[in-house]
Formats: C-alpha cells, sequence, structure tokens
C-alpha cells in the first residue's frame, strides 16, 4: 500500500511538470473537457507553445496573465483571471481561443486564430468582456 502511493505520487508530479513545460496539453490526444492552467504570472513570463494560450490583463501582452492548455472555461475563476479584466491574448500556432462574454460560453463569442495585443479595438469582443473561453485545435 505505501509503494503504491508513493508510485503514484511520482507519477503525479511527472504528469504536472510535463504539463508545466508544455508538453503535455493536460487533455488526452484528441479529448477537450476541463482546462489546465499552465503557468500564471506577469507580462513577459507568459510565453504559451503552439498547443496553448496566453490571456492577459493589460494591453500589449502586459500585466498579469496565465497560460492555458487545451480545454474548456467556464468562467473567469477556471482560468483564474479577475472576471472581465482580459485585454490581450496571445494564440499557440496549433490553436484557437473562443472567448465569451458570460460564463458557460454564452453570449456573442468570438474566434481568435493569431495575437490580439487589444481587444479595445474588435467587434464582437470587447477590452475587459472575456468571461469563458474554449481552447480548441484549429
Amino acid at each position: 500500500m505505501k509503494t503504491r502511493l508513493i508510485i503514484g505520487s511520482l507519477t503525479l508530479s511527472l504528469y504536472l511538470f510535463l504539463v508545466a513545460c508544455g508538453t503535455t496539453s493536460g487533455q488526452p490526444s484528441g479529448a477537450v473537457g476541463a482546462g489546465v492552467i499552465v503557468f500564471s504570472g506577469t507580462g513577459g513570463n507568459c510565453s504559451p507553445n503552439a498547443d496553448q494560450v496566453a490571456l492577459y490583463v493589460d494591453s500589449d501582452f502586459d500585466g498579469q496573465c496565465v497560460v492555458l492548455a487545451l480545454g474548456d472555461y467556464k468562467d473567469a475563476a477556471a482560468f483564474g483571471l479577475p472576471d472581465n479584466s482580459v485585454s490581450s491574448v496571445r494564440v499557440g500556432a496549433n490553436v484557437q481561443a473562443v472567448v465569451c462574454p458570460d460564463a458557460d460560453f454564452s453570449g456573442q463569442c468570438e474566434t481568435l486564430k493569431a495575437d490580439d495585443s487589444s481587444l479595445g479595438d474588435n467587434t464582437v469582443i470587447g477590452d475587459d468582456e472575456v468571461t469563458s473561453l474554449r481552447v480548441r485545435p484549429r
């Protein structure tokens, strides 16, 4: 029993390390479910890989930020930033971000397929309006 617990703990630690390094998206291949916050920090510290998205509370990819793996983030608590605080988004080459103004992916959503340094000039989702999002493969 004790050996099982140690092995389980080591397996979990390795998995979390791989997710943090961007080696795995946190999801089984082809599956999309609850998202995984890969990194949380500030400005230049958030660098998504090709399969991730980074959200920033300030324009020009600055301020508090999170890097997210493939998955669904039904509200701001799920992606780890204050509600209605996202101002810029970096999008990895293999993914797209579907950003929505209301919880549970409701309201008029917008699909971002490239970096957006200022949501304030968008016609669908504006500055400080993101409440939920989905990170999907392209």
